[in-house]
């Protein structure tokens, strides 16, 4: 019985990475991933910058890290411009034009008829459990929606930005003020032979943004939810870089609902990010306070509330 057993096991593991390698067959070729874990053991996370720079110069541009999911890098600029800039509609002809790698990821997803090289194709996002939930909701936003929320959100952000003066006199002139405050601030400091321009600096540039988004500036002297905010966020970035839990979390979902496990995989991040994002949520809560939507929009915020009324995917 136990040789049965076991028997079957070796056949079901030996089929098992069978399939592996010929789902891996389908990318762009890069290192050679282990069954089930790709190239977590071959990956440093603190130097990914360096992985990245030499795999790209090894493989010509174009290769595939597993980790385990699978990651295709391109670090070519005519393979990029291919990938994410030139438009070609559907057809063989431009079909067999595209490079061969291109042509080896676009068929890889999903789509009726026959295939097409779009830069469409590029302009998804991860619909992994762990990316979805981590933010304010699933498929929400420009940096985590797909599809045609992600083409009206964007539509919506670059009208409202664009009526607010980007790219206009109207924008200059916030930078200039901002730079104002900045300059007053230093000229106000009384020992100029220590200055520590890190927290100046982000407060400048952070004032720009938050007058666009939200209609207020912060004072130099008075911004401690700013500083916990970028210091949060980049404790968030250092550890999602760092972590091979979460990766490991994307690949198998069902690891993220297992006891402790879960919480290493997903629930730390998922609390790191809500804390987070409660900067976002007290600032968009203090901007629509006093806001009727019938009334001129001052800043981002109060645009984007007029146009949830109007549009379905703003909601």
């Amino acid at each position: 019985m136990f040789s049965i057993l076991l028997i079957g096991a070796a056949s079901v593991l030996i089929y098992s990475i069978v399939r592996y390698y010929q789902y891996t067959a389908k990318y762009p070729k890069g290192p050679l991933p282990l069954p089930f874990i790709g190239n977590l053991l071959d990956f440093d996370f603190k130097s990914q910058h360096k992985i990245f720079d030499r795999l790209g110069k090894e493989r010509n541009g174009i290769y595939t890290l597993f980790a385990p999911m699978p990651y295709v890098q391109l670090t070519n600029y005519e393979l990029i411009k291919e990938a994410f800039v030139d438009k070609v509609d559907g057809g063989m002809a431009e079909w067999c034009k595209a490079p061969l790698a291109i042509r080896r990821i676009a068929s890889s997803i999903p789509r009726r008829g026959q295939p097409s090289l779009r830069g469409d194709d590029f302009l998804g996002r991860p619909t992994n459990k762990l990316f979805q939930e981590i933010g304010f909701a699933p498929n929400a936003g420009v940096i985590n929606s797909n599809g045609d929320n992600w083409r009206e959100q964007r539509r919506a952000a670059i009208t409202i930005l664009r009526d607010f003066g980007m790219g206009k006199n109207l924008m200059e002139e916030q930078v200039r003020s901002s730079v104002a405050d900045y300059i007053e601030h230093l000229n106000s400091i009384e020992d100029k032979e220590n200055v520590d321009l890190r927290w100046p600096v982000q407060v400048m540039v952070a004032n720009i943004i938050n007058e666009a988004l939200f209609g207020y500036r912060y004072k130099h002297n008075d911004c401690a939810p700013l500083i916990k905010y970028v210091e949060d966020f980049n404790v968030a970035v250092e550890r999602f870089g760092e972590s091979k839990a979460m990766l490991i979390g994307m690949a198998f979902p069902f690891l993220t609902t297992l006891p402790v496990i879960g919480w290493y995989t997903f629930g730390r991040f998922k609390d790191l990010m809500s804390k987070i994002n409660q900067y976002i949520v007290d600032n968009v809560e203090q901007a629509l306070k006093d806001y009727n939507v019938d009334d001129e929009p001052t800043c981002f915020v109060h645009a984007y509330k007029q146009r949830m009324g109007q549009n379905a995917f703003l909601e």
